[in-house]
């Protein structure tokens, strides 16, 4: 969920939000919902609450959860009013071509996202797994996700953990240089090109973990 606050009414929203979660809680929510606000980017005032993973089945069951429980109800009495308007995504993430174990601590997320071009999908994505092949088999030491979008604009999508503002400095060498070593910079040159040229320009978010507003996962 993206969820816009009214301007000025950041702090009542938190308040209420933090209540909304405990109650959430109280009712067992069998999801560990996690919050994020951008720090750096174009599109501020807004918050990210996202619930990491499930298959498309477990949606069902989370709805009649969700209606017996009457959580939405909650929100609407002690949240919405707060609230300016939401967006709603489903994203559809490619773990075999992603680098995220799970112990990697993202107390930053960086996030890109991209349209792709008619008739651009397919050589895109062959020159992205084959780019994703690379890092992982010849060790680049990052870390990333891939995903897709279901709903609204930008299909495709690729997030970046940090720890620390640090953290986020370029890398050395940078990520073509990498390729261009191990597959050689005439192919390395055509899957960059074969990559960006079938995508439209990209946006790039960096947001702030906020672990005071999410949820600790059932088992902690």
């Amino acid at each position: 969920w993206v969820v816009h606050v009214r301007h000025g009414h950041e702090g009542e929203f938190e308040a209420a939000f933090k209540a909304h979660v405990e109650a959430r809680k109280a009712a067992g929510d069998p999801r560990a919902w996690q919050v994020y606000t951008p720090v750096v980017g174009e599109d501020f005032g807004h918050y990210v609450i996202r619930s990491c993973c499930f298959e498309w089945a477990d949606q069902d069951a989370y709805e009649a959860w969700s209606l017996e429980s009457k959580m939405g109800d909650h929100w609407n009495q002690n949240v919405h009013a707060h609230v300016k308007r939401y967006a709603h995504y489903l994203n559809l993430i490619d773990f075999e071509n992603s680098h995220w174990p799970q112990d990697v601590k993202a107390n930053f997320v960086g996030v890109t996202v991209w349209d792709v071009k008619p008739g651009g999908y397919g050589p895109m994505s062959a020159a992205r797994v084959a780019l994703s092949k690379a890092a992982k088999e010849h060790g680049w030491t990052r870390h990333w996700s891939w995903s897709e979008s279901v709903g609204g604009q930008g299909a495709l999508i690729i997030a970046s953990p940090y720890k620390n503002y640090a953290d986020m400095a370029p890398p050395e060498p940078s990520f073509f240089d990498f390729v261009s070593e191990k597959l050689g910079a005439e192919e390395a040159q055509k899957l960059f090109s074969e990559f960006s040229s079938n995508l439209s320009p990209g946006t790039y978010t960096v947001y702030r973990h906020r672990a005071d507003l999410s949820m600790a996962p059932a088992e902690e």
